[in-house]
């Protein structure tokens, strides 16, 4: 698959610090792909995907979206390529109503009034907001407000969603259900989806590839599969845990409760594992 994000060796610091908030950074992200970027508070997930997005400018390295170099000429034409939302949906809706918040960026875009509401039907009923859409913003639940923010993103057709924290902040039913629709969309859409997350959990559900980001470095890469079952690299290089059912698996192991030695990342594959076990092979019956 064709790449649409080359970063390579790129530094960034803000005006007010004499700190770089990210360094050396490293990526490269294959167009459709779904990667979760994994990391505690503070480690610079949010300014990633600010770089990315454009909304701020690297000093050092090269950054390009989409075969475009990231820099002040291209910015605008970047911008066009990618969709982000922010942790906090508060930052991204302005407009009393949720179908004048949508409406807004198609009417920029010069979209005749049939054509925008076109737009917004389609994209509430990939959201499951169609019920939402005359009702003022304020009236929304939190997790009503990330959905319509995220709709304000996609309503633009972008070829890259950069979603800073999307589950923050909801209920555990909440955020599976919030997932769910988003890696949905990608998958039918070919969207390329970065969300960043402190939850490794998430990040095994969801993810094809992870970046691990500690002190504004990317400290580990690689598939999900490979990367989310090394302990070592997780907690000595990355400060991170395993996912909950991998470090239940790897008491049971250390105590010799089971003969398996492998670890699942998900409930779905140790669910396998176990009915492996249960069910004998035909040679040894």
């Amino acid at each position: 698959m064709p790449r649409v994000i080359e970063v390579a060796d790129m530094w960034f610091k803000y005006r007010t610090s004499d700190d770089w908030t990210l360094r050396e950074i490293d990526m490269n992200v294959e167009k459709g792909s779904i990667v979760a970027l994994l990391g505690v508070n503070g480690s610079g997930k949010t300014t990633l995907l600010k770089v990315l997005a454009g909304i701020v400018i690297h000093q050092k390295g090269t950054v390009k979206i989409c075969d475009i170099e990231l820099n002040r000429k291209n910015v605008k034409r970047i911008r066009e390529k990618v969709g982000l939302v922010l942790q906090d949906p508060e930052t991204h809706l302005l407009m009393p109503t949720v179908r004048e918040e949508l409406s807004i960026p198609l009417i920029a875009r010069g979209l005749s009034e049939k054509e925008i509401e076109e737009k917004i039907i389609e994209v509430a009923r990939i959201l499951e907001i169609e019920k939402l859409l005359d009702r003022g913003i304020d009236e929304l639940s939190f997790g009503q407000k990330k959905r319509v923010s995220i709709a304000s993103a996609l309503i633009l057709e972008p070829e890259i969603l950069l979603l800073d924290e999307p589950t923050l902040g909801l209920d555990p039913v909440g955020c599976i259900k919030l997932m769910d629709l988003v890696t949905d969309i990608a998958k039918r859409k070919n969207i390329t989806i970065i969300f960043s997350t402190q939850d490794i959990d998430i990040a095994a559900l969801y993810s094809d590839y992870v970046y691990v980001i500690r002190d504004g470095k990317i400290v580990a890469k690689g598939p999900r599969d490979e990367l989310l079952r090394d302990p070592y690299t997780l907690r000595q290089k990355c400060g991170l845990r395993l996912t909950r059912i991998a470090h239940l698996f790897e008491i049971a192991i250390r105590r010799r409760i089971t003969s398996i030695n492998e670890l699942p990342i998900t409930i779905s594959e140790a669910l396998k594992i176990l009915e492996r076990i249960k069910t004998p092979s035909k040679a040894s019956v």
